[in-house]
């Protein structure tokens, strides 16, 4: 019986994702709001790709640090708006995720994984999350599979895809946020000495970066 569930959730899952693919253009500008955000991206990529400048002057590297740091504030503002949006949204599918799964990015690396795998387990890695977090989430899925997959059927079949094509961007968005802001830390740690040299040797690099 099981089964059978299951092999009739991911033939119906197979033909929303043909749907999504078919129609994911369709009324999306209605939608468009939700991924609106104050950050430049080819400004920041540029700013990004100065950091690897050899032979830098301490200014400059003091410079690029200040830089940095205010692009951290934006890009810190820009994903707790975004991962909330994403929020509001998945907890029509599954709203129990965002107490289960309380770190932003694993909240945001977890919804991707699954939607890419359209929730078939058996290409699904989740070792990233902690071993406690994952038991807690592998319970909850388990004990509410069926109804956890009608909800998203449901889902994309009364927005028209529409929504289910924003989680999709909003997810890709966010990931890509973490990652600019991750090349920011880096660089930060491993500069922060030079402008905080006490600090750094009293918490360590990690902690005075950020």
């Amino acid at each position: 019986m099981k089964n059978s569930f299951d092999e009739e959730i991911n033939n119906q899952l197979k033909e929303l994702e043909e749907l999504n693919e078919n129609n994911e253009n369709e009324n999306f500008k209605e939608n468009n709001i939700l991924l609106q955000t104050t950050i430049n991206e080819t400004e920041l990529t540029n700013f990004i790709s100065s950091l690897s400048q050899k032979n830098l002057s301490t200014n400059k590297i003091v410079f690029l640090l200040s830089q940095s740091h205010s692009h951290i504030q934006s890009l810190n503002k820009n994903i707790n708006h975004l991962v909330n949006n994403l929020q509001n949204i998945y907890s029509l599918i599954f709203p129990e995720l965002q107490t289960i799964i309380t770190n932003p990015f694993d909240y945001v690396k977890t919804i991707e994984i699954i939607e890419k795998n359209n929730w078939n387990f058996s290409n699904i890695n989740l070792s990233f999350l902690p071993e406690n977090i994952f038991l807690a989430f592998s319970m909850a899925f388990s004990s509410q599979k069926e109804k956890i997959l009608k909800q998203r059927k449901k889902f994309i079949i009364e927005n028209k895809n529409n929504n289910h094509f924003l989680i999709k961007k909003l997810y890709n968005l966010i990931l890509k946020l973490f990652n600019f802001k991750e090349k920011l830390n880096d660089f930060s740690i491993k500069n922060i000495n030079l402008i905080a040299p006490n600090l750094t040797g009293l918490l360590g690099a990690n902690i005075a970066g950020n």
